[in-house]
Parts: structure tokens; C-alpha cells; sequence
């Protein structure tokens, strides 16, 4: 091949080919298709017998094969003279529009420097007129429109690029949040067992320090030692008021060891709050977050939790905080359902979104036992969404128990501690019965009708938070569920109450108590005319 020229209804066509393949560079994104589609409409126009896409071949520079040599005008990719396209070619460094030593017409498609396809055309011999439009030869109108050609199908190939690149960081972004977070939570959980052990500690230490404590102060309470009495044992009054301040002032000094026990210097657990009021500020975080991912945030609050309850929030929108974290990334135009409602004692926020966004590692991770440190976090899986439950426990505070019954049931695993205390509940005019451990008070409560539980909660085997749980969940019978049951404990570290109370109980009142104390309890909890 010599030279070959445009005639002049050709190049009256140069500016429409050049529009066409501008329309498909800037409507097709796959750069082996655009080309396929521009190799259609320059063969007719350069009256070429025979065209083909050549891309690179993988780690051999160079090196290009054909894509489909099937794209041809006229007499298909064997020309005429019988020569036809090779199906791979080997071109070094080629140039934006050249002839190859076999005579091909060869347009480079580059992006980012790199060649990344090559257009080859099979012209036919002598059938131009004008001498000067060699198509290697820069100036000539054949050579422009290859040019451009080549530019803007190598857009194409710069924009499938950007895009992968965009997927990629989006990828690696999304894996690195994934990590943080996987991190956060193993630092959440080893935090977690930490402060446990930290707390075990001080209230094992409570309950050791306060216990005979308080057995000091009951025995200087009981009426045979009051001042002036007939019965007054070997003591003076000025040693038991001695003995009484002594006692008073290492309570003081225990209650301060307390206050910097790890829930103090940390949170104080559960709280009154309004859980809508509480939801609000982190449920709108999440709607405008989900909004620029394309995504759409549906939330439903059954009526009651805009009444104050008792639970800890902040265990609750972390745990929420930890499911919406896996969701936003994926982007999508789904939607996420977020409902809260109280089922029983218990606050429950169900999270809905479309199957395939939480991964079985996402899924593993939030329904750990040791994620979080106070929520049951819980999924089901369908064929068409997955549903993650976040179960916090709650205290209505509206909820009042009351019992005309008189007989009063005393649980605690210290002797003493029962001996004192059935004494001044007898002393008060109540009926009482003694139970030394979780499972004695069980079976008491199934043979018998009580009006009031006093229960101590450090106990072996069972101890009180566990036994309320069960009572309230039947196990002594259903007639007991509905028992008012107080917390008689030494456990006093912040936190301390409101466990109690998410766990069953009615009030939470610490040792040493004294018999006024006692009689408010009493009169609170059963009828006066019982």
C-alpha cells in the first residue's frame, strides 16, 4: 500500500463520522465495545475491505490479539486480493494513526499513556486520487479524523478506568471501616471485660465491708441495747455510741472507696429516660447519612416508648450505631426499616434491610455474646432481608406493684443477717418467713402467698438478679410473678440500683437499713388493710 486518499463526498462525511463516534465515546462504557461500534462506521467511510479490534495481550508489551475480526464491510475480513487481517499483531510503541509493515491502517486507542486497543484497517491499493493523503502523514484529512477518533474512544477507556479505580478505593474505604470497626469492637470487648473484673471486685468488696457492718449497727439497734432499757447487755452507752460512730464512719469511708469503683469513673449504667427523646438525635444522623448513599431510612416507634423508662440508652445506640455502620457502605437505593417497641421487660429495636448488605462476618460479629456488654443482639435471615434485634432490658417506671398479703418472705444467705432482720420485721407487726438462697425462695414462693420479697442479691449458686428473672418469668408459679420484691443489699456502687430494678425488682435499698427504713419498705409495698 502506497497511497490512499478521501474523495470529496468522504470528507464532506468526516465531520458526521467524527459526531457519531463522539456520541458513542460519551454513551458506552465498556472501551472494546465502543470500539467495535466506531470499527463499523470507519470502514465504510474509508472504504476499507477488511477491519478488526486488536487488544493487548497480558503481560507481554506489545503483544495485541484480535478481539473479533468477524467486523467487516463488503467482501469480509479476507480482502479482494486475497491478503486478509492477521488475528494478532506486535507493535512496540504505536503511534496515534501509522501503517504497518503489511499495509494495515492502525489507529492506537491509549489512555493514561498505555496503548489498551488497536484498530487495524485493511485499505485497498491506488484507490485514492489525491497523492499527498498518505494516512500516516500527519497534516492529511484521513489522518485527523483517525486521530480524533482515537482520542476520544481512549476517553472512554480513561473513564472505565476512573470508575474502577473509584470501586477499588470505594472497596479498600469500605474493608478499612470494616476493619476499624471489627477493631473497635475487640477493644469494646477486652474495655468491657476489664471493667467487669474491675466491678466484681468492688462489689465482692462491698458485700464483705458492709455485711458485718451492717450486723453491727443492727445489733446496737435492737431494743434490748437502746438507751435506758432494763435488758442493756455488758456495753455501756457510751460504748455503744462509740461502736456506733466507728461503724458509721468505715461505711463513709467504704461508700468513698465505691464512688471509684469503674462504673463511677465510666457511666452509670441505666438511666430514666424517654427512649423516643433518646433515639432522636442518632435516628436522624442516620437518615441524612443514608441519604447521600442513595439509600432511605423508614422508622417506626411504638406509642408507648415516649413514656420515661428505665434503661441504658447508651448500650442501646451503640449497639444500634454498630449495625447501621455495616449498612451505610453499601450504598444502594433500598431502604432500611428501624422499629422500636417494648416486649415485656424489655426494649426491642428490630433493624430490616435488603439480603446480601450484612455479610455472614457482618452478621457474626453484631450477634457475638461479648459485643456489647448489656444487650442480646440477635438476626434472621430470609431469602429477600435480614432482621438484626437489638434486646435491651427496660423498667417501666409507670409499672406499681402492691399486694394485700402480709406475710413477708426474707432471702439472704448470711444467718445473721436473717436472724436481725426477721427480728424487726416481726417487731414491725409483719409475718416472715426466711429463705437462705435463690432456689429456697423459689420453692417458697410456689407452696405460699407472700405480700413482700426482701432479697439479698450477692448470693452462691443463684444469686438475687438471677432469682427475680426467674420469678418474673414463672417459675414459681404464676400466681408469684406479680410479687413486689425489694433488693436488700450491700451492692452499692453506682449502676448498682438500676440493675436491680432492669432485672425484676421493685426498689433497690442498700445495708445497713435501719428499722425505719424497714417500715417505709413495708407499708410501700402491701396494703394497709391487708
Amino acid at each position: 500500500m502506497t497511497t490512499t486518499s478521501l474523495g470529496r463526498d468522504q470528507s464532506a462525511g468526516s465531520l458526521d463520522l467524527v459526531v457519531r463516534i463522539s456520541d458513542i465515546a460519551a454513551t458506552v462504557d465498556d472501551p472494546a465495545t465502543a470500539c467495535q461500534q466506531a470499527l463499523a462506521l470507519l470502514i465504510p467511510y474509508t472504504r476499507a475491505t477488511a477491519g478488526a479490534v486488536f487488544l493487548p495481550v497480558a503481560g507481554e508489551a506489545g503483544s495485541f490479539v484480535a478481539a473479533d475480526v468477524s467486523a467487516d464491510h463488503g467482501s469480509g475480513p479476507q480482502a479482494a486480493d486475497g491478503s486478509n487481517l492477521p488475528t494478532a499483531l506486535a507493535v512496540a510503541t504505536p503511534d496515534p494513526v501509522s501503517v504497518d509493515s503489511g499495509g494495515r491502517l492502525l489507529i492506537a486507542v491509549r489512555s493514561s499513556g498505555a496503548v489498551v486497543a488497536v484498530l487495524a484497517l485493511l485499505l485497498p491499493d491506488g484507490s485514492g486520487t489525491d497523492a499527498t493523503a498518505d494516512p500516516a502523514t500527519a497534516g492529511n484529512e484521513l489522518h485527523a479524523v483517525c486521530t480524533l477518533v482515537g482520542r476520544s474512544l481512549g476517553r472512554v477507556a480513561d473513564r472505565q478506568a476512573a470508575t474502577e479505580q473509584a470501586a477499588s478505593r470505594n472497596t479498600a474505604l469500605e474493608s478499612e471501616v470494616r476493619r476499624r470497626n471489627d477493631s473497635l469492637t475487640l477493644a469494646r470487648q477486652r474495655a468491657s471485660a476489664a471493667s467487669r473484673a474491675a466491678e466484681a471486685f468492688f462489689t465482692a468488696l462491698s458485700h464483705d465491708l458492709k455485711t458485718p457492718l451492717h450486723t453491727i449497727l443492727a445489733v446496737l439497734d435492737q431494743p434490748e441495747n437502746a438507751p435506758g432499757s432494763a435488758d442493756r447487755s455488758s456495753l455501756s452507752a457510751d460504748q455503744c455510741r462509740l461502736i456506733r460512730a466507728e461503724a458509721a464512719d468505715m461505711l463513709t469511708r467504704v461508700d468513698h472507696l465505691l464512688s471509684l469503683s469503674p462504673r463511677g469513673s465510666d457511666r452509670d449504667g441505666p438511666s430514666q429516660v424517654i427512649v423516643a427523646s433518646a433515639l432522636t438525635p442518632a435516628l436522624s444522623a442516620y437518615r441524612e447519612v443514608l441519604a447521600l448513599q442513595g439509600q432511605r431510612l423508614s422508622v417506626g416507634l411504638a406509642e408507648d416508648v415516649n413514656e420515661p423508662v428505665l434503661t441504658d440508652s447508651e448500650i442501646l445506640l451503640q449497639a444500634l450505631d454498630a449495625v447501621m455502620a455495616r449498612i451505610v457502605p453499601a450504598g444502594g437505593s433500598h431502604t432500611v426499616h428501624i422499629d422500636v417497641r417494648f416486649g415485656g421487660p424489655r426494649l426491642l429495636t428490630l433493624v430490616t434491610c435488603p439480603n446480601g448488605i450484612l455479610t455472614h462476618d457482618d452478621l457474626a460479629a453484631l450477634t457475638s455474646p461479648m459485643a456489647f456488654d448489656g444487650a442480646v443482639v440477635t438476626a434472621r435471615q430470609t431469602a429477600d432481608e435480614v432482621q438484626v434485634e437489638i434486646d435491651v432490658p427496660a423498667h417501666r417506671l409507670t409499672n406499681r406493684r402492691r399486694s394485700s398479703l402480709r406475710q413477708v418472705l426474707l432471702v439472704d444467705d448470711n444467718v445473721v443477717t436473717r436472724r436481725l432482720g426477721a427480728a424487726m420485721i416481726t417487731a414491725l407487726g409483719y409475718p416472715v418467713t426466711s429463705a437462705s438462697s435463690g432456689a429456697e425462695a423459689i420453692e417458697a414462693l410456689r407452696s405460699s402467698g407472700f405480700g413482700l420479697v426482701l432479697m439479698d442479691i450477692r448470693m452462691p449458686e443463684r444469686d438475687g438478679l438471677s432469682t427475680v428473672a426467674g420469678i418474673r418469668a414463672g417459675e414459681a408459679g404464676a400466681q408469684a410473678r406479680e410479687t413486689p420484691i425489694v433488693a436488700l443489699t450491700a451492692n452499692a456502687a453506682p449502676g448498682d440500683a438500676g440493675r436491680s430494678l432492669l432485672a425484676g425488682m421493685d426498689a433497690h435499698v442498700t445495708k445497713p437499713f435501719t428499722k425505719a427504713q424497714l417500715a417505709a419498705v413495708l407499708t410501700d409495698y402491701i396494703s394497709p388493710s391487708a
